[in-house]
């Protein structure tokens, strides 16, 4: 990043602690389009993505919905906000994780009336490690988390196998 890059930087960082972003969407788009069925209440809502900056963050991305007169004013169903410092860094793997998480979030139902209504959804495992160590996978959710572990490891180990 030569001096120019880095002053404009700083200069976005002191004017606003959000900004667009468009490599964000980009993202997403192609997450949407690889995997439709994870992400088909997703590829419906009106997202809009910015990068946080921030020295510190309790999170790499957080996905959160536009509610009342913000989803009127802007039109927009959720916002994805990832953490600009860390985005920076991460390899594309990593970005992809990141945004598959965040949009997996979205969730959306139909009232009785017929009437869209969005939400979030939760994560399917939420567990400290220490109990799982301790206790090993103890209820559903882990026992689940488990199983898919275990079945993308032999996926893996078949894949190896076949390439060598």
């Amino acid at each position: 990043m030569d001096l120019k890059e880095m002053l404009s930087v700083a200069k976005k960082k002191a004017d606003s602690k959000y900004e667009e972003c468009p490599e964000c969407e980009e993202i997403a788009k192609d997450l949407m389009r690889r995997f439709p069925n994870l992400l088909e209440h997703a590829k419906e809502a009106n997202i809009r993505y910015l990068k946080k900056w921030s020295e510190k963050s309790r999170y790499l991305g957080k996905c959160s919905r536009a509610t009342g007169k913000w989803a009127y004013l802007t039109g927009y169903d959720y916002v994805i906000e990832v953490w600009a410092d860390w985005w920076a860094g991460a390899e594309l793997q990593e970005k992809e994780a990141l945004l598959l998480h965040e949009l997996r979030h979205i969730v959306k139902s139909i009232t009785s009336q017929g009437k869209v209504k969005w939400g979030l959804r939760q994560h399917d495992v939420e567990e400290f490690f220490d109990v799982v160590r301790i206790y090993g996978a103890w209820d559903n959710s882990l026992m689940k988390l488990k199983k898919v572990l275990e079945e993308s490891e032999n996926e893996s180990c078949a894949r190896e196998e076949h390439t060598d």
